[in-house]
């Protein structure tokens, strides 16, 4: 898979994540909470470089060909896809059905690519903490969605994206790597500005 493409968990843009699952010391909580602000810093990234998903917006209606080169144009081309599927499956076709549809597939894409790396990693070895980051990466996500989805919308629109400032729970600013070395903080008693979720 290419760097550039939004799901590829091995490239730098995603460095965040890997740190964060090999970490055995770190929450469940805190693992899918930096997962979830990885996702949207990427995303934001990826629709914030002067290229925007109208293009494929503007090709729903047209002949296959026209989103076959929409597609073809976006930098990020499995983003691009993902648009187009959601195009597609959307039972409706505006900008707002399409952007939701589209921000469950990338969602449920990275639900999976997650649990295939953590499943890798030695602090996974038990089923249950696997299944525990599941239902953790659900939980986090399902209060992402729509914001997920105006991110999308946005770009379906042509309209600018902005770029994605981390806050934590308490809405703190708080960078990934902060949040990565979060429970040693905790434990030497350190800084009330960095948060541990629940």
């Amino acid at each position: 898979m290419a760097e550039n493409e939004i799901l590829d968990l091995g490239g730098r843009r995603w460095k965040p994540t890997r740190a964060a699952l090999a970490k055995p010391d770190l929450s469940i909580s805190a693992m899918a909470q930096c997962v979830a602000d990885n996702l949207q810093a990427v995303l934001q990234s990826s629709l914030r470089k002067g290229q925007t998903l109208l293009s494929v917006f503007q090709a729903v209606d047209r002949r296959p060909a026209a989103m076959r080169a929409a597609v073809s144009m976006f930098q990020d081309q499995q983003l691009a896809r993902i648009a187009r599927d959601a195009a597609w499956a959307a039972s409706a076709k505006d900008s707002a059905s399409i952007a939701r549809c589209a921000a469950d597939m990338l969602i449920d894409g990275l639900m999976s690519k997650t649990i295939l790396i953590a499943n890798g990693n030695g602090c996974f070895q038990d089923s249950g903490r696997l299944q525990a980051l599941r239902s953790a990466l659900e939980q986090e996500f399902s209060g992402r969605r729509s914001s997920l989805a105006a991110v999308i919308e946005a770009s379906l629109k042509g309209e600018p994206v902005q770029r994605f400032k981390a806050v934590s729970r308490d809405r703190t600013p708080i960078s990934a790597s902060a949040l990565v070395l979060a429970p040693l903080a905790i434990r030497k008693g350190g800084s009330n500005h960095v948060h541990q979720p629940y």
